[in-house]
C-alpha cells in the first residue's frame, strides 16, 4: 500500500514558545521527517523555529486574511481546514499543541500506517446519561441537547482533546461547511454562555460526533499520550534514559496543560525529559541557558506586576466604598 502523506501542525501562542522548541527537538530526535507547519497566533517572532529545515511558519493573521473567519486564540486549530488551499495539501493532518513533547520511538511507526478517517489521541467514548460524564462534556465540548435540529447518539458520544488528533483530508470539506453555519457561535476565548465550549475543542467534538452519527467517518481511539499532571511513578518506562536510547516508552507524548506548566523546566513532572528536549533545540548550550534565564526573569516580573496592579485596584475600590 502506498504510504500516505502527513504533515504535523502545531498551534503556537507566545507563552508556549519554549515548549514548542522542545516539541520540535523531540520530532528531530526520533527522526520524524514529516513536514511541520507552525500556526503562529500573535505578534511575535520565532526566527529560530522558522529556520529549522522541515518547519514552515504561518501566522494566523496571514491565513485569516485569506479566509476572513477570524480564527485566532482558542479557534486557531480550525485553520487546518484552509491549509490545502494555501498550498499545503496532504493526506493526513496531525495536530499537536505546542505544549507537548514526543516521548516514544513507536510514535513514528504509527504515523506511517494510517488508513482511517479520524484518530483521537487523547479521549474516549462516554454515555451522556451518566451525570458526571454529562457535566464534563457540557463544560469542555458542547451541549448536544441544545441542538434540537441535530440528532446525536447520547449513549455513545466521542469526547476528546482538540490538542492532539489526526484527520484525513476528506474531512476538511464537511468541517468548513459546519464552520460557515456555526462560526457566529464560536468564541476565540473561554465562555460559559455559548453552546460550544473550549473554543475549537467544542467545535471539533461537535463535527466528529455528527459525522460519526451519519456514518460518514470512522473514528479510532489511540490514547497514546498522557498529561503533564500525571505522576512519574505511574510510567516506569518513561525515563530520561529510555528517551536518550529512543526506545518504546509506551507513552507517545506528554501534553502540558494548565496547572501542569511551571516556570522552571525541571520542576515539571517528567522535567528532566522536557529539559533535555528544550536544550536539544539549541545549537549552542550558552544560548539555551541565556534564553531560559531571560524567560524566567520575565515570568517573575510579570507575576509581580500583575500582583501590584491587582493590589492597586483593590485599594482604589475600598477607598470608593469608604
Amino acid at each position: 500500500m502506498k504510504e500516505r502523506s502527513l504533515v504535523i501542525v502545531i498551534s503556537l501562542a507566545k507563552s508556549h514558545i519554549h515548549y514548542c522548541k522542545a516539541l520540535i527537538a523531540s520530532i528531530e530526535h526520533y527522526g520524524i521527517l514529516n513536514p511541520v507547519i507552525v500556526l503562529k497566533d500573535g505578534d511575535f517572532t520565532i526566527n529560530s523555529i522558522a529556520q529549522k529545515k522541515q518547519v514552515t511558519v504561518i501566522s494566523t493573521k496571514e491565513i485569516n486574511a485569506y479566509h476572513d473567519f477570524k480564527l485566532t486564540g482558542l479557534l486557531t486549530k480550525i485553520n487546518i481546514c484552509f491549509l490545502p488551499e494555501m498550498g499545503f495539501a496532504y493526506d493526513y493532518y496531525l495536530h499537536m499543541d505546542a505544549d507537548s513533547i514526543i516521548t516514544s520511538d513507536d510514535f513514528k511507526r504509527k504515523l506511517v500506517s494510517l488508513k482511517d478517517d479520524f484518530y483521537i489521541l487523547q479521549g474516549k467514548t462516554l454515555d451522556y446519561h451518566d451525570e458526571k460524564s454529562k457535566k464534563m462534556f457540557i463544560n469542555y465540548a458542547f451541549n448536544p441537547t441544545s441542538f434540537e435540529e441535530i440528532p446525536f447518539n447520547l449513549n455513545h458520544l466521542w469526547y476528546f482533546s482538540s490538542g492532539h488528533f489526526i484527520m484525513h483530508n476528506t474531512l476538511i470539506t464537511p468541517f468548513k461547511e459546519y464552520l460557515k453555519h456555526y462560526r457566529n457561535e464560536l468564541n476565540t476565548g473561554f465562555s460559559k454562555h455559548t453552546r460550544f465550549k473550549f473554543g475549537d475543542q467544542g467545535f471539533f467534538n461537535f463535527v466528529v460526533n455528527i459525522l460519526y452519527y451519519k456514518n460518514e467517518l470512522k473514528v479510532v481511539v489511540v490514547n497514546s499520550g498522557i498529561y503533564g499532571k500525571d505522576e512519574e511513578v505511574q510510567y516506569k518506562n518513561l525515563t530520561i534514559d529510555s528517551i536518550k536510547k529512543k526506545t518504546n516508552t509506551e507513552v507517545d507524548f506528554i501534553h502540558y496543560t494548565g496547572p501542569s506548566r511551571k516556570p522552571l523546566l525541571k520542576t515539571h513532572n517528567f522535567g528532566s525529559i522536557l529539559y533535555f528536549f528544550n536544550k536539544q533545540f539549541y545549537k549552542y548550550p550558552l544560548k539555551f541557558y541565556f534564553e531560559n534565564l531571560l524567560r524566567i526573569i520575565k515570568h517573575h516580573y510579570l507575576f509581580v506586576k500583575k500582583r501590584v496592579v491587582l493590589k492597586k485596584r483593590t485599594l482604589l475600590k475600598s477607598k470608593k466604598i469608604v
